[in-house]
């Protein structure tokens, strides 16, 4: 099994989102890593963050919320 890597960045996902290839030239030639998203709900609300780091275990934090941007 692959080890887990923890992503610093989104800008390869959001400009390969942003930029979908119209046809791939050679889709098994290029792999891309997996990409672990860590899904938190904030105290207090109904909201949920979507982050690549690895929130605190009891409280989300603004730097948590911070980072899922």
């Amino acid at each position: 099994m692959a080890t887990q890597i923890e992503a610093r960045s989104l800008a390869s996902l959001n400009y390969l989102a942003a930029n979908p290839p119209q046809y791939p030239h050679n889709p098994a030639g290029e792999r891309q890593e997996p990409l672990t998203l860590y899904i938190s709900r904030v105290p207090g609300t109904r909201d949920v963050i979507l982050t690549t780091s690895k929130p605190h275990l009891k409280n989300v934090t603004s730097e948590d919320v911070a980072n899922s941007f």
